[in-house]
């Protein structure tokens, strides 16, 4: 008889590792074959991953059914926890017959306007949003509504290429920014839908324009099943003026909900706020603002939250989400620990802070700081960073999750920046980095206008 496998569609390497070690013999995985080779962890079984081109779809399957057959394995589900993967996960369940959103769904909810849209038809509370395809339609956008403002990509996810505009002088050197960091991203998975765009002939790539929408923010997981919504895990997002607009410090788990929303009438709103979507059965993740005592959308997927979320729920109550996501896909039953049985903590982000290659990263000053639960890094010695705008990944070097001294998110901030700026690094002179040519061109020409003067 068949061996059966949750099929685990396009994830990045330290997930697949984890997943092995966790649940061995339990997930098979389609891997892009660029992701491993690039990874540093070994790869799991020849039996339990499929190396592919992830674009290419029929290829894909053609690879995966011809892997089943070779090894004798059946699939029980399908799980995914990356944005870019989702639709191809949503096509490969179609075609195996397998639960999981429908790829009009996906591509729905990828696209940024087309979710707004949809949720204020539908009378769920998000920002007013609109496509805009030249400057002359940001500004008019902006004249509209009022400053401040919010430029971002179609699709995408966080922060990436994501500014706030407070007057006209900002919404055209963002909207040229983001144009410019689209067009270096074309043919990426992630941007597949604004490709899709200006393959259709528009030519030029739709960008989306929102109000801003003030007050506090937080990100939930939860499980959608028919009419019945469970709320997983609420957490509190902890912001920075040092880090770029939209990018999350840390989050503080279990959230206090301000006054006015319980959890029963927020599982109404995500109830509503997923329907309108499509999604009727899932493991998701939303963000929203509080504004005027409502909960406001920005963001609905179905996938668990990432970051260091993961680690941060299961430090807090003992629940692994990579685990549930695999349990909900073979409808295996899932439950969370009540909130009283969560101990209260923060995850905090650790960034570089200057571009080049990292000669020495230490963690020993975060460890020895009493409240710290766990640090970990995600690079090593070698590593090459780039800095927002140019590259919003290769800045992050891992998480620090500790016991806060305070739930004042003003205070959590400050405690948060003092904990991670203990992490030492250490980078290549800059005469060491100009001779390897690490240097980004925009800090290239930078230093040379400085010489130049």
């Amino acid at each position: 008889m068949p061996d059966g496998r949750v099929l685990v569609v396009g994830t990045t390497s330290d997930y697949i590792d984890l997943i092995s070690r966790r649940y061995p013999e339990r997930a098979l995985f389609v891997t892009d074959a660029l992701e491993r080779r690039k990874a540093r962890e070994l790869p799991p079984s020849p039996g339990n991953e499929v190396l592919v081109d992830l674009r290419q779809s029929d290829a894909v399957y053609q690879s995966l059914v011809a892997h089943l057959s070779e090894y004798h394995l059946k699939l029980n589900g399908v799980a995914c926890y990356d944005c870019e993967s989702m639709a191809l996960a949503a096509d490969l369940a179609g075609r195996f017959g397998l639960a999981y959103p429908s790829v009009e769904s996906i591509h729905l909810l990828r696209d940024k306007f087309r979710t707004k849209q949809i949720w204020q038809e539908r009378g769920v509370n998000c920002p007013r949003a609109v496509l805009v395809r030249s400057e002359r339609d940001v500004l008019r956008f902006a004249d509209s509504v009022g400053y401040p403002i919010v430029l971002k990509p179609l699709t995408g996810s966080g922060s990436e290429l994501t500014f706030r505009c407070d007057d006209r002088k900002q919404c055209l050197k963002h909207y040229s920014q983001v144009k410019s960091g689209l067009g270096k991203l074309a043919g990426s998975r992630m941007y597949s839908i604004a490709d899709a765009e200006v393959a259709a002939g528009t030519m030029q790539p739709a960008i989306v324009t929102e109000k801003l929408v003030e007050g506090p923010e937080y990100s939930c997981d939860f499980i959608i099943e028919g009419d019945t919504v469970r709320i997983i895990r609420i957490a509190g997002k902890i912001r920075s003026c040092r880090l770029t607009f939209g990018t999350t410090l840390a989050y503080l788990l279990p959230a206090r909900l301000p006054d006015g929303l319980d959890t029963s009438h927020l599982a109404g709103k995500l109830r509503d706020a997923s329907k309108a979507l499509g999604i009727d059965r899932a493991v998701c993740m939303v963000d929203f603002i509080m504004h005027n005592k409502r909960p406001c959308f920005l963001e609905l997927t179905p996938r668990p939250g990432g970051d260091c979320l993961p680690p941060l729920i299961m430090r807090s109550c003992g629940l692994d989400m990579l685990g549930v996501a695999l349990d909900f896909a073979e409808s295996r039953p899932v439950s969370a620990p009540p909130e009283a049985e969560w101990t209260r903590l923060v995850g905090a982000r650790m960034f570089a802070r200057q571009e080049g290659m990292i000669s020495r990263l230490d963690t020993g000053a975060v460890q020895a700081h009493p409240a710290v639960v766990e640090c970990w890094l995600k690079r090593s010695p070698g590593h090459v960073v780039t800095l927002p705008p140019e590259d919003y990944e290769s800045w992050l070097l891992g998480h620090v999750i500790f016991k806060p001294s305070s739930l004042h998110y003003h205070l959590l901030e400050r405690e948060s920046e003092a904990i991670v700026s203990r992490l030492a690094v250490d980078f290549e002179t800059r005469h060491e980095q100009k001779l390897r040519g690490l240097l980004s061109p925009h800090r290239r020409a930078a230093e040379a206008a400085d010489t130049a003067a």
